[in-house]
């Protein structure tokens, strides 16, 4: 049963990153468009308002705290604007990514999302994966809940007071994290 739940999981992780990623591209005539990554001034400009704040990726910043080990992150990529769900209907508001190593060298990949009421995943839906998703060794940690769990504060995406769910054998850790976009 843990192997089904995490190949689930896995299949969410990447189903989410695509929709980051689709979300983030655009057409190539459509030169300035939102489609295009935002530099950090104008993902700063991303306050919920609904204007400004299109995809972004590069060097970002911030880190993960899990258990008692603090993994800084070295890149993120990051929507911060309503986007309509691919699965579930509904709407993404908006999906924040990060990538970091932790002490181990194993590679650890943050994703927060949050959903809109008349999605089927309604809330703030945090995963945080450790090891390579596709290896047997690979841990799956699930955190979030309703809606305002998480704060996004300009670009800056946030959760302080989690509690981690290992997706294997739910034994859980406390967390926190910040993603600056």
């Amino acid at each position: 049963m843990g192997r089904t739940t995490r190949v689930w999981q896995i299949v969410a992780t990447v189903a989410v990153a695509a929709l980051a990623v689709a979300g983030c591209g655009g057409d190539d005539d459509d030169a300035g468009g939102a489609g295009e990554p935002a530099d950090a001034a104008s993902a700063a400009d991303a306050d919920g308002a609904g204007d400004g704040g299109g995809g972004g990726g590069g060097a970002g910043g911030g880190n993960v705290v899990l258990g008692d080990e603090t993994i800084e992150f070295e890149s993120t990529r990051c929507f911060l604007q309503e986007q309509d769900a691919a699965a579930g209907g509904g709407k993404i508001l908006f999906v924040a990514q990060a990538f970091g190593t932790d002490a181990d060298g194993e590679p650890v990949a943050v994703d927060v999302s949050r959903y809109d009421e008349d999605s089927m995943f309604h809330g703030d839906d945090v995963t945080v994966d450790v090891g390579d998703p596709f290896g047997d060794s690979a841990v799956s940690w699930s955190g979030g809940g309703e809606v305002g769990t998480v704060t996004v504060a300009g670009s800056t995406v946030s959760a302080d007071g989690l509690t981690f769910v290992n997706s294997d054998d739910f034994s859980e850790q406390p967390g926190s994290f910040t993603i600056d976009c």
